[in-house]
């Protein structure tokens, strides 16, 4: 599993702040994200005991999300996005060792 935590100095504390309301259409759901020609399928999970966004590669080649319940959507699509390079690369490594 590769993984990478995210805690985006003071951007975290002044431009992550949410009501938990929203979240709750989309826990759980796949969100995709476009690298090149590449579709990264992700899933985000709010949980109130998480203190930094944490995006984790899975072998099977899962990637999974975990954010604050105050984290706003916006904040967690901008940080996966931000990552999409280390988060295709780890894809791709974890593709090559099934193979």
């Amino acid at each position: 599993m590769a993984d990478v935590v995210t805690d985006n100095d003071d951007n975290f504390i002044k431009n992550g702040r949410s009501s938990n309301d929203q979240h709750t259409a989309t826990e759980g759901a796949l969100h995709q994200l476009h690298y090149g020609q590449e579709k990264i399928s992700y899933e985000i999970i709010y949980k109130d005991k998480a203190r930094k966004l944490r995006i984790k590669v899975y072998s099977d080649q899962r990637v999974v999300v975990t954010v604050p319940t105050q984290v706003t959507e916006e904040f967690t699509h901008a940080s996966v996005k931000k990552r999409a390079r280390w988060i295709w690369q780890s894809l791709q490594d974890f593709a090559k060792q099934q193979g």
